[in-house]
């Protein structure tokens, strides 16, 4: 949810149904109108991306303020 790419990673129990799912869901279009991309990991490229200390911390808050209205 960080990556300015919008890139997301799955992980699966093997191999074929990584291929499997990639088969499927590449090149298909999104409802937005968005083109899905996938590729299985060439296992090297670092797709994580670290969130500042200032984003967490709005992270945190956010998720306290969900918790106290869940309360209510």
């Amino acid at each position: 949810d960080r990556n300015p790419e919008g890139i997301v990673t799955v992980s699966f129990k093997d191999v074929e149904m990584a291929d499997r799912c990639c088969e499927y869901l590449n090149n298909r279009v999104w409802k937005n109108g968005r083109i899905i991309t996938c590729e299985t990991w060439d296992g090297e490229t670092r797709y994580e991306v670290e969130e500042t200390e200032e984003e967490r911390e709005r992270r945190l808050a956010e998720w306290h303020r969900f918790l106290e209205e869940a309360d209510d």
